[in-house]
């Protein structure tokens, strides 16, 4: 954006009669704009989040804030330099992390209505909550597991973690951590983005919850039952999880009910549900 001199004068002098450093931010983000950079969108689907395309773009960004103050502008108007700086000092950078974060998520509000439209266009396209939690837990997985090997780009890594660090809190606060020391844009862009994922997976475990409840509990048919009680007391169901302990939960279940039916010959095992029902808790 290109500044007039009367322009820059007039906001040098406004901006340096302000006291508090909030308010500095404030007038800085609304004339400058605290981010300079155009980050990838915040995505449900961690393997889009996390392209090729989108990591290049974070290490560019990395490369510049290592070389570049960002929170200076600068501009020499003849013999004279007008400089416009909110280095945070003291408790400053509390502030500024905090505002720098809801600046990538919005109000809690605003957050809320996008992760509930994320996940209402996927029951739309067919992908409900339990499966959308699911695929979400197994693309962590095998992201960690990818960055983890790739220790000659071990930036994607970093990535990550600070990603992790954000979607765990989020899973203990409904508000991101309050950073007392100043962080690096990006840092505190991956950690917000983490957080908003954590709060998309809240979000997924409320509505499964909400729905348990209102779920009548299948019957077990009388002639069944003492069956049931058979194989829990022998510990044949907790076997069967623990064997395929390596599949998805939704996978996991079909090849317990499958098992379940060739030693009963009941296909009843295979409703829907029943696994759930029957299945110990710890072994879910």
């Amino acid at each position: 954006m290109n500044y007039t001199t009367a322009r820059i004068k007039k906001y040098y002098l406004q901006f340096h009669a302000l006291v508090k450093y909030e308010d500095k931010v404030r007038f800085f983000d609304e004339h400058f704009s605290i981010v300079p950079f155009q980050f990838p969108d915040f995505k449900t689907d961690l393997y889009a989040f996390f392209s090729d395309e989108n990591l290049y773009r974070l290490h560019e960004i990395l490369h510049y804030e290592r070389t570049e103050n960002t929170l200076i502008r600068n501009f020499p108007i003849g013999n004279e330099l007008f400089s416009f700086s909110i280095r945070p000092f003291h408790n400053n950078g509390l502030v500024l992390n905090k505002y720098i974060i809801s600046k990538f998520l919005g109000s809690p509000e605003y957050l809320r209505t996008t992760l509930l439209d994320a996940i209402a266009a996927q029951q739309q396209a067919g992908v409900a909550p339990a499966l959308q939690l699911e695929k979400a837990a197994d693309a962590l997985s095998v992201l960690q597991a990818r960055f983890r090997l790739e220790y000659k780009l071990n930036f994607k890594n970093q990535f990550l973690t600070v990603f992790v660090k954000g979607m765990v809190d989020a899973s203990e606060e409904e508000q991101p951590h309050l950073f007392s020391r100043k962080k690096k844009m990006i840092e505190l862009y991956l950690y917000a983005m983490g957080f908003a994922f954590g709060r998309y997976q809240e979000a997924l475990k409320a509505i499964l919850n909400d729905a348990s409840e209102t779920k009548p509990v299948t019957p077990i048919p009388a002639g069944i039952e003492k069956k049931v009680v058979l194989l829990q007391e022998l510990g044949c169901i907790e076997a069967i999880s623990s064997k395929y302990s390596f599949l998805s939960k939704t996978e996991r279940h079909k090849k317990i009910a499958e098992v379940l039916s060739l030693i009963t010959g009941d296909n009843w095992f295979k409703s829907q549900g029943v696994i759930e029902y029957i299945l110990p808790s710890k072994q879910l």
